[in-house]
């Protein structure tokens, strides 16, 4: 039962730990492309 416990316990860990990587990465990649939007931008209205 107790063993049961700790790799229940230990899947959930795995699981939020995932979660937290893809969700900083989804913040990252959607900061780089709101500035390599904002540089294309910069560009156009330079032209």
């Amino acid at each position: 039962m107790v063993n049961e416990g700790k790799r229940i316990r230990r899947q959930i860990g795995k699981e939020l730990v995932n979660n937290r990587l893809i969700f900083w990465f989804l913040r990252f990649q959607s900061i780089i492309s709101a500035f390599v939007t904002a540089k294309m931008y910069l560009k156009f209205f330079k032209l």
